[in-house]
């Protein structure tokens, strides 16, 4: 009998506990007591529901709801709170924890979207992604929206926004990691009605972040993936764009390292810098670029290409002007691998240094191939040079070969 009796007591206590959900009214009052100069309150109509706090480690019961104030930095705008009213479930009773607003905006303004958060990020994924930019592997997930799309309004210029991804990334020289990544980016713009100009991104602890996945590697098979990397590949990207421009450079198969000599000294007299990076990027040797790419310039490429392109088309005594049509081989120096070009005044000589590479196989027979090796690009801005040129009636008089 006594075994029963605590067994409807039980039940009882139960129902009880059930019935101490918090009401509507007690929320408003709580959540909008707590809040000062509140000029509207509603809930929106989404069921209650529960979900468990990782960092808290407790089981919480939350109501939707939208309250309007006054903007603290806008006396006339009035910012609206979209969020959570929060209660702790612990040992079977609820009590208040806090009000989380996970959107503000200021009423009467437009929500930012997704696609202007995304149009700003990705203009500077490096910035974006952080530490994890030259670690991704792959990209399972691209950035959107956290579960509870998170927006808030710090002021009229800058507003917060939280986005995920899930991607796995080199985490040491052996192991790699799979994770959901939480993201807090904050956008800026100067004033009311502006575009968006900058962000600022990091990682946040957030219960969305979650580790899913483990994977050991050899130090080699690290070393291969440290050459695919995200980062690595929205440079290969980049650098491609060197080459896909309009009119596009298309590069002959050249048989010995003066052929190359005459068709850079014309793109030198007569293309642009845009032409010269682009034939560069396809002529120069493998030490130029960074390693696994064919497109990325390393320090020593990146130096000898805006070398070249600050010689040939910086200052007044431009390639053009120093050089004739008919480009002015330096026989006596010139030998199989280095070439000279004489320019049309004195102290004026651009040197390509070249030679023959394996540039692949076809049915297991190497593929030779010349590539330009060294560079030096030869102009002069001194005032004594200009005037000498400047002396000439016409082209003819200095270039009678042309």
């Amino acid at each position: 009998m006594k075994t029963i009796l605590i067994a409807i007591l039980t039940i009882l206590y139960c129902g009880i506990l059930q019935a101490q959900l918090p009401t509507d009214a007690e929320i408003k009052k709580k959540v909008g007591g707590e809040t000062p100069g509140v000029k509207s309150f509603k809930f929106t109509g989404r069921a209650p529901f529960e979900r468990y706090n990782k960092t808290n480690q407790v089981t919480e019961w939350c109501k939707e709801l939208i309250m309007v104030r006054a903007a603290d930095d806008i006396k006339t705008m009035d910012m609206e709170y979209k969020g959570l009213a929060v209660y702790e479930k612990r040992a079977g009773t609820y009590s208040f924890y806090k009000f989380i607003p996970y959107q503000r905006k200021y009423v009467g303004q437009p929500q930012i979207t997704f696609e202007e958060v995304q149009a700003i990020i990705g203009k500077d994924w490096a910035s974006f992604y952080g530490h994890y930019y030259n670690k991704i592997v792959k990209l399972e997930k691209a950035p959107n929206w956290v579960d509870e799309p998170y927006i808030r309004w710090h002021n009229i210029t800058s507003v917060e926004v939280f986005l995920k991804a899930t991607f796995e990334y080199i985490s040491s020289n052996i192991e790699t990691e799979r994770k959901v990544q939480v993201f807090s980016v904050r956008l800026y713009r100067d004033d009311l009605g502006k575009p968006w100009k900058r962000f600022y991104a990091q990682t946040f602890d957030y219960d969305e972040n979650e580790l899913l996945e483990i994977k050991t590697y050899t130090p080699q098979q690290i070393n291969k993936m440290s050459q695919k990397t995200l980062g690595f590949i929205l440079r290969e990207q980049g650098a491609m764009k060197a080459i896909a421009f309009e009119p596009a450079i298309e590069v002959p198969t050249f048989n010995s390292l003066m052929d190359i000599t005459v068709y850079l000294h014309n793109i030198l007299r007569n293309g642009k810098a845009e032409q010269l990076k682009a034939f560069l990027l396809q002529m120069l040797a493998p030490g130029h670029f960074v390693a696994g790419s064919k497109f990325q310039l390393n320090e020593k490429g990146e130096a000898l290409v805006n070398g070249a392109i600050d010689k040939a088309y910086q200052g007044e005594g431009t390639y053009s002007m120093q050089y004739c049509q008919n480009a002015g081989i330096d026989k006596a120096r010139t030998t199989q691998q280095r070439v000279y070009v004489q320019g049309c005044i004195n102290n004026v000589i651009t040197m390509t240094a070249g030679a023959e590479i394996n540039a692949g196989y076809i049915e297991g027979k190497p593929q030779k191939a010349w590539k330009i090796t060294e560079l030096s690009i030869g102009t002069r801005q001194d005032q004594d040079a200009l005037d000498y040129i400047a002396s000439f009636s016409g082209r003819s008089k200095i270039c009678p070969k042309d």
